[in-house]
């Protein structure tokens, strides 16, 4: 639970602080700023682990969805230098509302009632 709440508000003050770096750095220089502070932190903890998990990785299996988030990342910091933080953070967390409905109608799939609060 820890883990949730540390990763939302890394994630959530990212937005913040990409907002005001744009009065010196690009958005998309400033996204890759962002991405590799993160490599690096996650390179540190998981970093055996992630190389040996890579390796066994197919690249068909992982690079659409790799392209897919970074045009999405990308379009989110475009949005940031057009927009405020309040309204981009709003449209990146309507995904999580709708992924279940459009999940249930592609995969075939119900969801438990119980998870509907969630």
């Amino acid at each position: 639970m820890l883990c949730v709440v540390v990763q939302t508000v890394i994630f959530g003050l990212g937005n913040v602080v990409t907002k005001f770096a744009y009065e010196s750095v690009t958005p998309l220089w400033c996204m890759v700023l962002r991405f590799d502070l993160a490599l690096a932190a996650f390179a540190l903890v998981f970093g055996p682990r992630m190389v040996r998990e890579l390796r066994g990785a197919k690249l068909a299996d992982w690079a659409p969805a790799a392209a897919c988030l970074a045009v999405g990342y990308i379009a989110c910091n475009l949005a940031l230098d057009a927009t405020t933080a309040t309204n981009v953070g709003f449209l990146v967390a309507l995904p999580v509302v709708f992924a279940p409905f459009i999940a249930q109608v592609v995969r075939h799939v119900r969801y438990p009632r119980a998870m509907i609060p969630f």
